[in-house]
């Protein structure tokens, strides 16, 4: 008599192997890259989620009362380039505003940028020249203080080699 094999056991052992191979790698990655460097609003993780609330309000707020428009810029690799962003009241005036920006790659935050020191003309805000050493995908992110209140602009792009 001749007996069929069963393999179910062994297809449910490799199962199970690759599930908890697969939940380790996962723990492993997290463990690297907490959501505590995620740097949104560029403020700490914990701060961010303590006040995000009155982050939003104050965002809400000044929409209300000023304009922020960024100018189109390409970033080339190990070229020196600026950003341009200009803040107003609905009216047109001009305001001061205090302006940080934060040039970083999504993943990493070994390649950040931080520029503190924009040069105001009329409404207009122009950053020092600058230059991004790697090609890929960066992001550029903007905090906008005008009388205490606070706006964040983030925009995305891609570099490319210098021509």
């Amino acid at each position: 008599m001749k007996t069929e094999k069963n393999y179910w056991p062994l297809g449910l052992a490799v199962f199970g192997v690759a599930l908890v191979a697969g939940l380790a790698s996962m723990v492993g990655v997290a463990m690297q890259y907490p959501v505590e460097f995620d740097g949104a609003k560029m403020a700490p993780y914990r701060y961010v989620d303590a006040n995000y609330n009155k982050i939003i309000e104050s965002e809400k707020k000044f929409d209300e009362k000023y304009i922020v428009q960024t100018s189109h810029f390409t970033l080339l690799k190990n070229t020196p380039t600026s950003l341009e962003l200009n803040v107003s009241d609905k009216s047109g005036k001009d305001v001061d505003a205090n302006i940080t920006a934060i040039v970083t790659r999504p993943d990493t935050s070994k390649h950040d940028i931080t520029i503190n020191e924009f040069n105001k003309a009329s409404i207009s805000y122009l950053s020092k020249p600058f230059s991004v050493g790697l090609e890929g995908r960066w992001k550029v992110m903007y905090r906008v203080e005008v009388g205490g209140l606070q706006k964040f602009v983030d925009l995305e792009t891609f570099v490319n080699k210098s021509k």
